[in-house]
């Protein structure tokens, strides 16, 4: 499901970036280990085919706020999920889709009644419980100038 995400320069790349990849603390479902971040050298490709704006000198601060904001995401899940802690002791995400452009309901009302506005990001979350159901959770990013 991951596009290949090469860890050689890009044509339009200013400077040097780091390869190393962080293991994260999401258990991966039907494997043994994590899901692994992607390099610095990696997020900037991704960038790139995705026509965003990339700065390669921000890329060390992006994968950093990339990282925090997945593991936090995974804790909230993980919130949720202790609601279901007797039939499954142990969830792991089987997969997450990027969908920045399809605004979620929650996104429609934020839009639609609410200051912040439209999420900048939204992934959908597929977590496994234990082989027993797979559950997807939407979570809508916010830029939120008044959160503290």
């Amino acid at each position: 499901m991951m596009p290949e995400m090469p860890q050689t320069p890009a044509a339009s790349q200013s400077i040097d970036l780091k390869k190393d990849r962080e293991v994260s603390s999401i258990p991966k479902t039907g494997e043994s280990g994590n899901w692994v971040y992607p390099s610095p050298q990696q997020f900037y490709h991704a960038l790139l085919r995705k026509n965003k704006e990339a700065e390669a000198e921000a890329m060390d601060d992006v994968v950093y706020a990339h990282n925090v904001t997945n593991e936090r995401s995974w804790k909230a899940i993980l919130d949720w999920e202790k609601l279901h802690a007797k039939s499954c002791p142990t969830p792991s995400l089987l997969r997450f889709v990027g969908r920045q452009k399809d605004l979620s309901w929650g996104g429609w009302w934020s839009k639609t009644l609410s200051y912040r506005g439209v999420p900048f990001d939204r992934h959908d979350w597929f977590v496994d419980r234990c082989g027993e159901r797979t559950v997807r959770y939407v979570i809508d990013y916010y830029d939120d100038s008044k959160a503290g």
